[in-house]
């Protein structure tokens, strides 16, 4: 039963805007305005890779599909590299929220 919880949960997360699949804000036409992006996320074999273009350290936490939190770290200038168990995972980096596959 509690398992069941979980999903359904995930699923209002993400139905309700919980996860974004880039960086920006939605104006008035529907159309997505880029923010100015300090870090940036890509999925190579096995891993994810996230590149932080500033000097500030950036706070990154990784969910997996049951909503539990999976890896947290703080992210310094330069790329790093966080291992993961191939799946479906949200990436949330100060406050934005990314959805990516790891396969």
């Amino acid at each position: 039963m509690m398992k069941y919880l979980r999903y359904i949960l995930v699923a209002a997360v993400l139905i309700a805007g919980g996860a974004t699949a880039a960086y920006g804000s939605e104006n008035l036409n529907g159309n997505i305005t880029p923010e100015p992006q300090s870090a940036s996320i890509r999925t190579a074999q096995g891993c994810i890779e996230i590149t932080v273009t500033d000097q500030a350290d950036h706070e990154v936490t990784v969910y997996g599909l049951t909503g539990q939190a999976v890896k947290h770290l703080a992210v310094p200038e330069g790329t790093t590299r966080i291992e993961l168990k191939p799946g479906y995972y949200i990436v949330r980096v100060d406050g934005q929220s990314v959805r990516v596959v790891v396969k």
